[in-house]
C-alpha cells in the first residue's frame, strides 16, 4: 500500500506545470519506463473515426515523440470501446495480417504485455493510454494505482483543453482590440450622444461571445430583423475581414444536389462547394429549415468534430418549426442552437430607433444621390409611434419613399402611408382624460419611462417634457414602473 502511495505521489509530482497534451504524454512516458519498464506509450484524447495518437518511445539514453492519425477500426482501441474494458494481450512472436497496429507496434518494441485503458469523460470513453511493458507485470495487484491515474490525467485532459481555450480566446482578443476600436462606430450603430441602447448593446455582447467559438451559431429573430447584418458583425470580430464571408440560401436549392453544391468535399464530391469556399471565414447558412436529410448528417458531422481550421457555421431559419413537423432533426436541432444570438424587434429598438433611420437614410441619400434632408419633431414622432411589424424591411422601405417625396431639406410622410397601414401611430393627447391618460402610459411603454430627449415620451406624443411632466403627476402615473 505504502509503494502504491509513493508511485502515485510521484506521478502527481511528474505531472506538476504540465500545460500541454505533449508534455503530459512525454512526462507519462518516462514514468511507466522509470516504474513499470515500459518501452513506450501511446495518449489519445477526443476520439473520431481517426483519431490523432501521440506516441512517445522511451530507453535510459533517448525519448522519441511522434503523433499519427489512427484508424480505429484497425486498432486493438476498437474492441476496448466495444466492452468499456480495459484490453490486456499477450504479445505474439509474428506479425500476421489480423494484427491491429498496437500489436504491430509491440512486436517492434520486443515488448511482452500490450495494455489499453480507456480515458472515461462522464459516462462515454473519449480517449485511450496503450502501454507496451517489456516485463509482464501484476495488473490486478496495480489495479488501484492503475485507477487513481487514469483518473488524474483525464482531469488533466480536461484542464489542459479548457487552458487552450482560454489562450485562444486571450490571442484572439488581443489581436482584434485595435481592430475594434477602428471598426466600433461601423459595426456599433453608434449614437449621436456615442451612446448605444442598452438591448443593441446585449446584442453586440452576444455577437462577440459567438466569434469566440468555432462552434454553429443559430441566429434568432423575426422577418426583416437584419439577420444578415448580425452574421456579418459576427464575422468581422471573428476573422477582422481577413477570411471569406460566404452565404447559402437552402430555400433556393432544396433537392438532392443541396449536399454537393453546400458542403462540396465534405459530402464527398470533387467540385468544390460554399463550405470549401469558406476556408477558414464564415459560412452563413439561411432558411437552415430547407436543408436536406443528407445535408444534415453532413451538419451534424461537422458539429461534432468542429475545428478553427474549418469556418464557422452561422444559420437562421425557422428550425423549431421543422422540428415539430419532423422534417429537421431534434437531435442537431439542440446541438446547433445551443448558441443563440436573438435578434430583437426594431419595436423593441426604441431607444437607438432615430439612430438606426438616420443611418438608413444617409445610406439611401447616397444611393439616390439626393442631399441628406433633415427630420422633423413631426416626422420624428411618426417613427417613434409606428410599430414597425415589417422591422428593417418596413423602416428602410418607408425612408426610400418619404426621401423620393420630399421636394425640401425637411423629410415629410409619404402620402397615404398611414392610411396604408404602412403604420400605426400613438393618437394626439388632444381628446378626454381617459385617453389621454391612455396615450400616456403607451408612450411610456414604449419609451421603458423616459420623457426626455428624441426618442423620449414627449417627443412620441409631441408634447413640450414640462407639460408631459404636469400630466404624469395629475394622473398619478409612476414612470418608474415603466423602465424595467
Amino acid at each position: 500500500m505504502k509503494k502504491k502511495l509513493n508511485l502515485l505521489g510521484e506521478l502527481i509530482e511528474d505531472f506538476d506545470g504540465v500545460k500541454s497534451q505533449k508534455s503530459l504524454v512525454k512526462k507519462l512516458a518516462e514514468y511507466m519506463y522509470r516504474n513499470f519498464r515500459s518501452a513506450a506509450v501511446e495518449l489519445a484524447w477526443n476520439i473520431g473515426p481517426s483519431t490523432t495518437v501521440m506516441n512517445v518511445t522511451t530507453d535510459k539514453d533517448n525519448t522519441l515523440y511522434k503523433s499519427t492519425g489512427r484508424d480505429l477500426n484497425q486498432s486493438a482501441f476498437s474492441e476496448v470501446l466495444a466492452s468499456g474494458q480495459a484490453l490486456v494481450s499477450e504479445v505474439q512472436e509474428e506479425t500476421d495480417d489480423s494484427l491491429f497496429i498496437e500489436e504491430r507496434i509491440a512486436i517492434e518494441l520486443y515488448a511482452t504485455q500490450l495494455v489499453i485503458l480507456p480515458l472515461y469523460e462522464k459516462d462515454d470513453i473519449n480517449g485511450f493510454i496503450s502501454i507496451y511493458l517489456l516485463e509482464e507485470q501484476d495488473l490486478a495487484g496495480l489495479s488501484e494505482l492503475l485507477q487513481h491515474m487514469l483518473t488524474t490525467i483525464t482531469m488533466m485532459l480536461k484542464q489542459i483543453g479548457f487552458n487552450e481555450k482560454l489562450i485562444g480566446i486571450a490571442r484572439r482578443s488581443l489581436t482584434a482590440t485595435e481592430h475594434y476600436k477602428q471598426k466600433l462606430e461601423e459595426v456599433t450603430w453608434e449614437s449621436d450622444n456615442d451612446k448605444i441602447a442598452e438591448i443593441r448593446q446585449e446584442l453586440l455582447q452576444d455577437c462577440r461571445l459567438a466569434a469566440r467559438n468555432s462552434t454553429a451559431v443559430y441566429i434568432k429573430g423575426e422577418i426583416g430583423t437584419n439577420k444578415q447584418e448580425i452574421a456579418e458583425v459576427i464575422h468581422k470580430f471573428r476573422t477582422q475581414d481577413k477570411a471569406a464571408f460566404v452565404m447559402f440560401d437552402c430555400a433556393k436549392l432544396n433537392d438532392s444536389k443541396q449536399a454537393e453544391v453546400l458542403f462540396g468535399s465534405k459530402a464527398n464530391k470533387k467540385p468544390k462547394g460554399y463550405w470549401d469556399r469558406a476556408g477558414k471565414g464564415t459560412l452563413y447558412i439561411v432558411n437552415a429549415e430547407e436543408m436536406t436529410s443528407e445535408s444534415q448528417s453532413i451538419l451534424e458531422e461537422i458539429s461534432d468534430n468542429h475545428s478553427n481550421n474549418y469556418p464557422q457555421i452561422l444559420l437562421s431559419g425557422e428550425i423549431e418549426k421543422a422540428v415539430n413537423t419532423n422534417y429537421f432533426d431534434a437531435d442537431l436541432a439542440d446541438d446547433i442552437t445551443t448558441l443563440t444570438v436573438e435578434v430583437p424587434a426594431l419595436r423593441d429598438c426604441r431607444e437607438d430607433l432615430l439612430n438606426i433611420s438616420k443611418s438608413y437614410i444617409k445610406e439611401l441619400s447616397q444611393k439616390l444621390s439626393l442631399p441628406i434632408p433633415k427630420m422633423d419633431r413631426k416626422f420624428t414622432q411618426a417613427i417613434l409611434s409606428s410599430e414597425w411589424k415589417g422591422n428593417h424591411k418596413e423602416l428602410k422601405k418607408f425612408l426610400e419613399k418619404a426621401l423620393i417625396s420630399s421636394p425640401d431639406k425637411n423629410l415629410i410622410i409619404p402620402a397615404g402611408y398611414a392610411e396604408q397601414g404602412g403604420m400605426t401611430i400613438v393618437q394626439s393627447a388632444d381628446s378626454l382624460d381617459d385617453s389621454i391618460k391612455r396615450n400616456i402610459v403607451d408612450a411610456l411603454k414604449r419609451t421603458r419611462g423616459k420623457v426626455y430627449g428624441e426618442d423620449g415620451a414627449a417627443v412620441l406624443l409631441g408634447l413640450n417634457p414640462s407639460t408631459l411632466q404636469s400630466k404624469i403627476r395629475k394622473f398619478g402615473i409612476k414612470k418608474k414602473s415603466f423602465k424595467k
